[in-house]
């Protein structure tokens, strides 16, 4: 762990420096904003991580987001003059922040623009309304740590149809075995 904490300061330093330095800057806006841009940009952050993803799922989610509305949805956006570059849907309960969807332009990376919408953007809006917890969801855990963030042990459980069940038990349990071999490499907070 320590091999994370000395550069930390002066990496995020750097990460802020060059988001600001790239003309990009953050502002808010509400869920039902969200149109085809968003579409496109979550699409492309989709396919950044290999998934093979189809314009019409992105949008159908977008959809049905912006039909049953939380009354808590929120979103953070990126833009370089008049163009949309990053976006961040996030929810409000019980004084925690819980971000749910993103897209990126896969030109942005140089720019650090994901790591100032997803963490620094999210972290300074909590600051300011006293919000105490984000809760930013699994993997990528090297990154989360390196940026401030607590890990905390969680159980998902999910629902397999009963005919798939012996099947999936078998892969669910090696690839529970391979989390949690990653997760106690970490240092764990009280």
């Amino acid at each position: 762990m320590d091999s994370l904490r000395s550069p930390r300061p002066t990496r995020i330093r750097r990460e802020i420096r060059g988001f600001e330095e790239s003309g990009a800057t953050l502002r808010e806006t509400t869920i039902d904003e969200l149109d085809e841009r968003y579409t496109q940009l979550h699409c492309a952050h989709l396919r950044r991580y290999g998934h093979d993803v189809q314009v019409e799922g992105s949008r159908a989610l977008i959809s049905s987001i912006q039909s049953n509305p939380t009354g808590c949805s929120r979103v953070l956006e990126a833009w370089r003059e008049d163009v949309l570059i990053d976006f961040l849907v996030f929810y409000e309960a019980n004084q925690e922040f819980h971000p749910k969807m993103i897209g990126v332009d896969p030109e942005e990376r140089k720019t650090y623009t994901y790591f100032n919408l997803t963490y620094y953007g999210l972290i300074r809006i909590a600051a300011s309304e006293d919000v105490r917890s984000i809760v930013f969801g699994p993997e990528s855990y090297d990154a989360k740590v390196f940026r401030g963030c607590a890990l905390e042990k969680r159980i998902s459980y999910v629902r397999v149809p009963e005919d798939l069940r012996n099947s999936v038990a078998d892969t669910a349990a090696v690839i529970y075995a391979a989390a949690r071999r990653r997760l106690d490499s970490f240092a764990w907070s009280p």
